[in-house]
């Protein structure tokens, strides 16, 4: 944890990254996911009801772990030896433009 400091193209980079995998609003992931829900809520069989149920289930559970990830990675107090935080640093520029 801890290593926005360290990494802050990298953390910008991931959390526009899970904003737009949990389908916050007005990203690509939310009108992706927004319509493959929508269209099986619409199609009143058995099975498009219990499909949209498993896929809001998992919706849920991918938000869960965008959260955890960028929380544990980034956000969170250092819990590992003080040596590889200061070793902790961005790409070069070959890492970093494919990156934006």
């Amino acid at each position: 944890g801890g290593l926005r400091v360290f990494l802050p193209l990298t953390y910008s980079v991931m959390l526009i990254a899970s904003l737009s995998l949990v389908a916050f609003p007005f990203m690509t992931g939310f009108y992706s996911k927004d319509l493959i829900i929508e269209s099986l809520y619409g199609q009143f069989y058995f099975s498009s009801i219990v499909i949209y149920f498993i896929s809001m289930i998992g919706a849920m559970f991918t938000t869960l772990y965008s959260v955890k990830v960028l929380f544990l990675t980034f956000l969170s107090n250092p819990n590992g030896p003080i040596i590889n935080y200061k070793n902790a640093h961005e790409g070069d520029i070959f890492m970093s433009i494919p990156l934006i």
